[in-house]
């Protein structure tokens, strides 16, 4: 099957005047084509560069850190948590996204964030409660994914979790 389109390639060559191959496929009536390499006065060789493409180990999100705070505002409250991602050798991982989830007293919010130049994320909500209906005693962020380019997460990474308290 392979052979059809090559056969076919060459007889189209030949009729446009290309090159003519003999036999044993070596060309007729054109120069030998020859590589050199580079030969710097240091003595490497430089070889051209390949066309295959490179299979590097992507980077293992190992640890995800958290820091929880809460402040106040006026009669409401504020939930922070800093989220920090480093990779299999304990080094920040850049630009990672980062979602997850807000349950305070049953209410829900998603939150997404990417990481800086450090590892570091920061996720807020803002207005809770802190008295009469609808109070919020606390607020737990659960990691629920992390994404980037080349980035595989480890196991029990995501799904962790961290319960902020509100002021007193």
């Amino acid at each position: 099957m392979i052979l059809v389109p090559l056969v076919m390639g060459v007889q189209a060559v030949q009729a446009r005047g290309g090159s003519q191959l003999d036999a044993s496929g070596d060309r007729i009536g054109t120069p030998t084509e020859s590589w050199t390499p580079n030969t710097p006065t240091t003595g490497v060789v430089v070889a051209p560069s390949s066309t295959t493409a490179s299979t590097a180990p992507g980077t293992v999100v190992s640890l995800a850190s958290f820091v929880g705070s809460s402040s106040m505002q006026a009669s409401k409250w504020t939930s922070t948590v800093v989220i920090t991602l480093l990779d299999q050798n304990n080094q920040p991982i850049a630009g990672a996204t980062i979602s997850g989830t807000w349950t305070a007293e049953g209410n829900n919010q998603t939150t997404t964030c990417t990481t800086d130049t450090n590892g570091n994320c920061t996720v807020t909500q803002w207005n809770l409660k802190m008295s009469g209906l609808g109070a919020h005693a606390d607020n737990t962020y659960t990691l629920d994914s992390i994404t980037g380019t080349n980035l595989t997460v480890g196991p029990s990474v995501t799904g962790t979790s961290i319960t902020v308290l509100r002021p007193a």
